[in-house]
């Protein structure tokens, strides 16, 4: 990864040292965009090599630094009762909730999205359109919904990582909302 890593970030630094222009802005879209390509192969690596590093972890935390990896604004996102710890491979879990996260943002029609905890479970809400395939389908690798400049890893690394814990990714869709839930037991 780290061949890949190196040229994307140099490419970086050139960019932001470029004067502002359509270009400039599209290239580093670009290379965010590999960034994240590459951030979400070492994630399904990890997760092939079966090396899960558990400890227990607050919720809140994986939350937060998800919501920092992605530069989401904290008013677009309402957080209620996550504040207890789970025994889990916190980068791992937390690249599952970045993923669902990311996926609430982009599909939300409208703010804010909601993530909230008990004892069992974690839920990420947000209102949209009905999914235009069946969910199974949706948590398959390279499956998009949009032409929205996904990837289709975001649910497959989510799923892929639920199974690693041996915790139940559950998908409903309700009045306008969909519901993913992690249920740790």
């Amino acid at each position: 990864m780290h061949e890949l890593k190196t040229p994307i970030t140099k490419g970086k630094l050139i960019v932001e040292l470029e004067e502002p222009s359509p270009n400039r802005n599209l290239l580093s879209k670009l290379f965010s965009r590999l960034e994240r390509l590459i951030r979400q192969m070492a994630d399904i690596e990890k997760m092939h090599a079966f090396s899960l590093s558990k400890n227990l972890t607050s919720l809140d935390s994986m939350i937060q630094t998800a919501l920092d990896n992605l530069m989401i604004e904290e008013k677009i996102v309402e957080i209620s009762g996550c504040t207890q710890s789970i025994m889990v491979d916190s980068e791992l879990f937390t690249s599952a909730l970045q993923n669902l996260i990311d996926n609430a943002v982009r599909h939300a029609t409208s703010y804010p999205i909601h993530i909230d905890c008990d004892g069992a479970k974690i839920c990420i809400r947000n209102s949209g359109e009905p999914l235009k395939r069946p969910v199974e389908e949706a948590l398959q690798a390279f499956v998009t919904e949009r032409g929205d400049g996904g990837l289709g890893l975001g649910l497959y690394i989510a799923q892929s990582v639920c199974e690693l814990h041996r915790f139940d990714l559950h998908y409903e869709y309700e009045e306008g909302i969909h519901h993913f839930c992690i249920r740790f037991t």
